[in-house]
């Protein structure tokens, strides 16, 4: 990418501390910290799918921030204090299965959060 851990934590709204702490994998990166590097135009998929940046992969970022919006929808209601790393394995997760099917991605939230909860072997 051609950036400093400093410039690259500053784009994405995080000190240089907790970028060092993402990329020691001490600690999680937020879906916030990826949404920013985005709209920094850092190809955060890089970086979210561990692939080369050679590889050709297409990421709907607006389904991204659906998923984000989604889980944030589910955890205020169910899960208040769901620690972010498993916030970002439902995304992850709904984001798997919502991009691999049409029905689902064009599914309510309400059908998308019941995704969610079978996921994760609650429904």
């Amino acid at each position: 990418m051609g950036l400093t851990q400093t410039q690259l934590g500053q784009a994405c709204g995080v000190s240089l501390l907790t970028q060092h702490k993402y990329e020691s994998e001490h600690t999680s990166p937020t879906a916030r910290y990826f949404l920013e590097a985005q709209d920094h135009g850092i190809d955060a998929s890089v970086v979210l799918f561990a692939r080369s940046p050679d590889d050709k992969v297409v990421v709907d970022w607006d389904l991204v921030r659906a998923c984000v919006n989604d889980v944030g929808v589910y955890c205020s209601m169910v899960w208040q204090d769901c620690p972010e790393q498993y916030r970002w394995a439902m995304v992850q997760k709904l984001y798997e299965k919502c991009s691999g099917s049409a029905t689902v991605r064009k599914s309510s939230q309400e059908e998308r959060i019941k995704q969610i909860e079978r996921s994760l072997g609650m429904a």
